[in-house]
């Protein structure tokens, strides 16, 4: 089945006009109010213009963020230099579903925000179990996601069951079956949602799920 290659041009055509918006996600401050503490180390998937990278990092967190957009990598990486993030941010230019390049020792989460929802399933599935694998005993998987229950559902060109393209890809995730799929990997389910609120901005409020898994 034909699959989309082009997200990459998207994001940097996306970033190199500089739109996005700097300040965290309702997201990264739902984690790190509850989940995220001052000596927590984290990985971010898919990291864009670095709101949350950045919000974690002026938080005294230590964080590596991965994208496949070198537009935004180095203008995260500009941000950060000749400032004291530097002793505790980086970002890299990254296909991140091959996690185990990047994680280092001692990263005790895994952070994705928006961005599992841009890989196919089988892409999802292993990061999942790459992470299972990789983190130490506690450690957390964070993430949120668009749904099925998202009203972009069946949008754009339909490439598979839950797959369709707009002007960039995207796979709408059925958070029954991803949270089935998490319990049979070994992961415990901290917290789970599903609703609108929880990602609005301006005119958007999409219904996207969160997950809080930790590896037991």
């Amino acid at each position: 089945m034909e699959k989309p290659l082009k997200n990459g041009i998207f994001w940097d055509e996306y970033y190199a006009l500089k739109k996005g918006v700097d300040f965290p996600s309702p997201f990264a401050e739902f984690c790190l109010g509850n989940y995220i503490q001052k000596n927590s180390r984290v990985l971010e998937l898919g990291c864009g213009n670095g709101r949350d990278a950045f919000y974690f990092s002026q938080n005294e967190i230590s964080v590596l963020g991965l994208d496949s957009s070198s537009v935004a990598v180095t203008a995260c990486n500009d941000r950060v230099m000749g400032t004291e993030l530097m002793e505790r941010l980086r970002f890299s230019v990254a296909d991140f579903t091959e996690i185990e390049r990047y994680y280092q020792e001692g990263m005790n989460i895994i952070y994705s925000r928006f961005s599992l929802h841009s890989v196919t399933e089988d892409a999802e599935s292993s990061i999942l179990l790459k992470t299972y694998e990789i983190l130490p005993r506690n450690g957390l998987f964070l993430t949120e996601v668009r749904t099925i229950l998202d009203e972009l559902f069946r949008q754009g060109k339909k490439i598979g069951e839950k797959e369709f393209v707009t002007d960039h890809y995207r796979r709408f995730i059925e958070s029954s079956e991803f949270l089935k799929k998490c319990l049979s990997m070994g992961w415990k389910v901290k917290y789970f949602t599903e609703n609108r609120g929880l990602a609005s901005y301006k005119n958007e409020d999409p219904t996207v799920a969160r997950f809080v898994l930790m590896k037991k």
